[in-house]
């Protein structure tokens, strides 16, 4: 999987299918896309758990990584 942080998008080469932070969470965790965007985009950002819309990108590439590669 490969993540263009500047055009913010993530590419997987294997399956040739592209995300958004907002697509991606909508896929993972089959939900609408408004959802998604409202879980990327709450109001209680004092948290650091959603600073990095990446975050969940980020940890399903190393969970590949670490079992796949």
């Amino acid at each position: 999987m490969c993540i263009d942080e500047w055009n913010n998008v993530a590419y997987c080469p294997v399956c040739n299918k592209s995300w958004t932070p907002v697509s991606f969470i909508a896929d993972i965790k089959k939900i609408q896309s408004y959802e998604a965007y409202a879980i990327l985009n709450k109001p209680d950002t004092s948290s650091d758990e959603w600073s990095n819309p990446y975050k969940e990108i980020l940890t399903q590439v190393n969970l590949y990584k670490k079992n796949y590669t």
